[in-house]
């Protein structure tokens, strides 16, 4: 993909999505994508598309929900050291 292609449709994510501050969205987006690995457009559009489909419409709202994640899947660790062990 090139890079113009790329910036239109980062683009029409600034101009047509519901998030409040769409560039500080978009720009978490493109970080949890370097942080990844991920080099392909598509990547960061799906974390943008489930952002909205999830009503994730802020940072904060965004950094909340990961952590409330994060928390579930530490809870759900069921580690009992008498009846795990080697």
């Amino acid at each position: 993909m090139n890079n113009i292609h790329a910036k239109k449709q980062l683009l029409l994510w600034l101009d047509d999505s519901s998030f409040k501050d769409p560039s500080e969205v978009i720009l978490k987006a493109l970080n949890i994508a370097c942080e990844n690995d991920a080099r392909r457009l598509k990547y960061t559009e799906g974390i943008l598309r489930n952002w909205e489909n999830e009503s994730l419409l802020t940072v904060e709202e965004i950094d909340k929900n990961h952590k409330n994640r994060n928390k579930q899947a530490v809870s759900q660790v069921d580690y009992d050291p008498n009846r795990d062990r080697f």
